[in-house]
Formats: structure tokens, sequence, C-alpha cells
């Protein structure tokens, strides 16, 4: 939340007005996929504990998508749209985002029969996807960091390389057990 708002409402100037949907949106995103990738490496880990971090997970994921619902206008997401209709990268964004949201709530009611290597790809499965999900319609913001507002880097990059950071974690985990 400190991130999303010093980025967006302090130095990009998002009115403070737009902080508790705009911005929190942002944090809750972001949020949701951190959770995602710590429940990623406690379960690589071999460590108790990640149920905790995925109810939170699946909370900040569902607060954010419906926020996003409400947010969905050229207003708040310029590049999300051309010519008042949304854009490829957009729509491919939004479509993966819905996919995962049904791959959490059928994983939310079933992981718990699922052995402890299938819930682990699941969720780096899931937070990759998250992270290709965010990086869809913005990759162009990534590329000039002179105009990132204060040199903090786009939470869509933070999420990107998140999820990726969760299927390397996946990876590095199936071959220490392969090797074991």
């Amino acid at each position: 939340m400190i991130y999303a708002t010093l980025r967006y409402n302090v130095l990009k100037g998002v009115p403070w007005t737009d902080w508790p949907s705009y911005t929190l949106n942002k944090a809750f995103a972001v949020g949701s996929l951190l959770a995602i990738v710590a429940a990623v490496i406690r379960l690589a880990r071999r460590v108790n504990g990640s149920a905790t971090l995925l109810v939170w997970g699946g909370v900040l994921a569902l607060a954010h998508s419906l926020l996003t619902f409400a947010l969905l206008d050229p207003i708040y997401y310029a590049r999300l749209f051309h010519e008042g209709k949304l854009t490829a990268a957009a729509s491919a964004s939004l479509t993966l985002g819905a996919l995962l949201m049904a791959v959490m709530e059928l994983g939310a009611r079933q992981a718990a029969n699922w052995s402890p290597r299938l819930r682990e790809a699941s969720l780096a499965l899931i937070a990759f996807g998250t992270g290709i999900h965010a990086a869809l319609p913005a990759t162009s913001t990534w590329l000039d960091p002179v105009a990132w507002p204060g040199g903090l880097p786009p939470l869509t990059l933070i999420s990107f390389v998140a999820g990726g950071v969760s299927l390397l974690v996946w990876g590095l985990s199936r071959r220490s057990l392969q090797s074991a």
C-alpha cells in the first residue's frame, strides 16, 4: 500500500480522491500475488503454514477483480482502450485474469485432495499467469525508466518478476526432488 501510494498519489499525481479505489486496487493486486508467491516458497521448502497466505491471496485477488470491474473505463486505464473498445492485450489480460480467478476458486475447494507437489505446481503456474496478466497491457511502460514516477518501477513489472520468481522456485524445487 505504501509503495502504491507513493508511486501513484505522491509522485505521479493521481488524485487523492482515487486512493480508496484506484491505488488500493493496485496494492490489492500485487499483495495477492506476493501472498501466492510466498505460499509457493513455503511449499517448495516443505514448510507448513501456506493456508493463511492463500486465504489472504484469494481475498485480495477477489477485491482486485471487483474494483477493476468498477474502474474499467478509459478515464482510469487509458492504455487498455482504443477508440472506446478494449485493446487485444487488455482483452487477453482480462480473460486470463478471469481464468486465474476460476482456477483459484477450484483450488480453494479442491486443493485439500491434491498432493503437495500438485498444489505447489498449481500455485506457481497461477502466480506466473498472474504476472503475465499484469504484463500484457503494460510492457510498453517498462521500457522508459526515466518516465517512472520517482524512478519506482511499475507494479506490473514487479508483478511479472514475482510471477517469474514463483516459476523459478517451483522449477528448482522439482529439480531438487528429482535428484534426491
